[in-house]
């Protein structure tokens, strides 16, 4: 996994999501396709795109009764220091534009202590939060937003 710590340099969204991306594609012709689902994807009305330090986080707002809910993903090429504190900038980004819940899944199982290190960072302040394997063979970050802010 290229890294590239967003204290010396701060990278372009486009750039982060191709490093992530390159990361898990085993050939140049599949990091095309994901490459081209993900432009889709940002494409989308209900994308919410988000950079935070060398950290770009993708969510999708629910609609009707779940419109204070958010599933989304990332691409990180950042350090897993500068991770945690960027995800704890989106958290706190998330909960005053009013997001109760948010979900995150992701595939790579080197992501987990990264996960593991917000969820800790969640407990002092009784956030319910959860990051483990999926039946799918996946992985799942999901939190519900405290009132307070994320330190």
């Amino acid at each position: 996994m290229q890294i590239v710590d967003s204290k010396e340099e701060t990278l372009p969204g486009p750039s982060i999501i191709t490093m992530a991306l390159n990361d898990g594609a085993p050939s140049k012709s599949v990091l095309q396709y994901l490459l081209a689902a993900v432009s889709r994807e940002l494409t989308m009305p209900s994308a919410d795109i988000v950079q935070a330090g060398n950290t770009v986080f993708v969510g999708h707002r629910g609609e009707g009764k779940a419109e204070k809910q958010m599933v989304g993903t990332n691409y990180n090429a950042d350090t897993p220091n500068n991770f945690v504190n960027n995800y704890t900038k989106y958290l706190n980004l998330l909960k005053k534009r009013g997001v109760t819940h948010y979900v995150a899944k992701f595939k790579d199982g080197g992501q987990l202590p990264m996960y593991q290190q917000v969820r800790r960072r969640l407990e002092p302040l009784d956030v319910n939060a959860y990051v483990g394997p999926t039946k799918q063979g996946d992985y799942m970050f999901m939190v519900a937003l405290a009132p307070e802010e994320v330190q």
